[in-house]
């Protein structure tokens, strides 16, 4: 873990002999974390705009520095987490790539810091994020190789639907117990390809006092499927980040779930939906709710362990 108090203004600390990292403080006693590459590396993320975090360029012999410093002292702790994340990126003997994964990771942050002043998650993202995380465990839990599972994982990508298989897609929704529908949020999430069956998964929530936040359950996938994957982990961090989540934020109204529930719902073309196809020329982005009682004659049986069948 990165310690900034072993540095005194004016002065800087290499993180070990051959690390590409220093931390420093300004005369100023500003904190700073720098990124050290060959001059003839190219650094994409020089450019970036990271909220709260200054970037500037200096050159020093062969090598040229990237100073992160921070810009207000209140934000100490978010800073420290990002200077351990950059730290903890494995090396790469070709310098190139490494400084490409290096502005990669920071590309992410840029994301998360620009939406993290609330330090709040609607409850809404929470439950949605519950029910795909759930289903991608499931999918996970096939032992196939999770780089290969994630690619499957489309919505963060804003594909219109949540999961795409071989030969067949997913669209994951959760609700709260007495909760009696789920929301549509667009006109293509129950449009059937006609190559591919569609299945809607609604999950059931409870609140539970030893139930699972989404920070744990994305802990607990990383913990279990992507310990020894840095590339299977930064993709999976990568999809949350276009959720608007950050696994390292600490949020002040995360709630504890437990999944109760499971339906699976045969989106035939005898399913209610509104899609672009039956929509009145003029109109678009419809926005609608299911009534789950009315549509119990589309549940299907559904067996998680068969899924490998389809990936």
């Amino acid at each position: 873990m990165i310690n900034f108090l072993d540095v005194q203004p004016g002065t800087y600390k290499r993180l070990g002999e051959d690390s590409s990292f220093l931390i420093e403080r300004d005369a100023d006693n500003n904190l700073a974390f720098v990124i050290e590459l060959p001059k003839n590396a190219k650094f994409l993320a020089k450019t970036l705009k990271l909220a709260g975090v200054a970037i500037t360029e200096r050159a020093t012999g062969l090598a040229v520095q990237f100073v992160l410093t921070l810009k207000n002292e209140s934000d100490t702790e978010i800073f420290i987490k990002l200077c351990n994340d950059l730290q903890e990126i494995p090396v790469a003997q070709d310098v190139q790539k490494y400084a490409d994964d290096i502005s990669c990771r920071l590309e992410q942050w840029v994301r998360f810091l620009a939406m993290a002043r609330a330090k709040n998650i609607p409850l809404r993202t929470q439950l949605g994020l519950i029910g795909e995380l759930t289903f991608l465990k499931m999918l996970l839990q096939t032992a196939k190789d999770p780089k290969a599972i994630l690619e499957k994982w489309r919505g963060p990508e804003g594909e219109a639907h949540d999961f795409i298989l071989s030969k067949s897609a997913y669209e994951i929704k959760s609700k709260l117990a007495d909760d009696k529908t789920v929301t549509i949020s667009n006109e293509n999430q129950l449009e059937v390809n006609g190559q591919e069956e569609l299945g809607l998964i609604v999950f059931e929530l409870a609140e539970a006092d030893e139930g699972k936040t989404i920070v744990d359950l994305s802990a607990e996938i990383i913990s279990t499927y992507f310990k020894d994957d840095i590339v299977a982990q930064s993709i999976f961090e990568k999809k949350l980040l276009e959720l608007n989540f950050n696994i390292m934020e600490t949020y002040d109204n995360l709630g504890t779930y437990d999944v109760i529930g499971m339906k699976k719902y045969s989106v035939t073309e005898e399913f209610p939906k509104l899609v672009p196809s039956s929509l009145p020329s003029g109109i678009h982005t419809v926005r609608y709710k299911l009534d789950l009682e009315n549509i119990s004659n589309f549940i299907i049986p559904f067996d998680g362990s068969l899924l490998t069948q389809e990936i």
